[in-house]
């Protein structure tokens, strides 16, 4: 399947050192490039993508999935201590909503404070 370079998580960041913006693609970090502005960084990356996806193509390297088009289903399996569980339960009691909603609610904090 073909993706276009917009379907990726494009990240970009400043080189302080270099005093020049940096764009990758996430799921590519090897995708790579560097320009004086944001948009000067990104458009060099589209260029860098278009080169990396031909010779992939050619040489029949894998190329990933953009994370943008993966379908989530919002359940996984997590196993943990009897100890944390019991205390996850408790809290949730506590707190009179449900161990999914409680869990939402850690989840979701530690994330926002990452």
């Amino acid at each position: 399947m073909s993706y276009k370079f917009f379907d990726y998580n494009i990240k970009i960041f400043l080189d302080e050192k270099n005093n020049e913006y940096g764009a990758y693609i996430e799921e590519a970090p090897e995708v790579s490039a560097y320009g004086k502005t944001v948009d000067i960084a990104v458009k060099e990356l589209q260029i860098v993508y278009e080169e990396w996806v031909k010779v992939s193509k050619q040489e029949k390297y894998p190329i990933p999935e953009p994370l943008n088009l993966k379908k989530y289903s919002g359940k996984f399996v997590l196993r943990l201590p009897k100890s944390l569980h019991k205390r996850i339960i408790e809290r949730a009691n506590a707190d009179n909503i449900s161990l999914n909603q409680e869990l939402i609610y850690f989840i979701t904090k530690g994330l926002l404070a990452a």
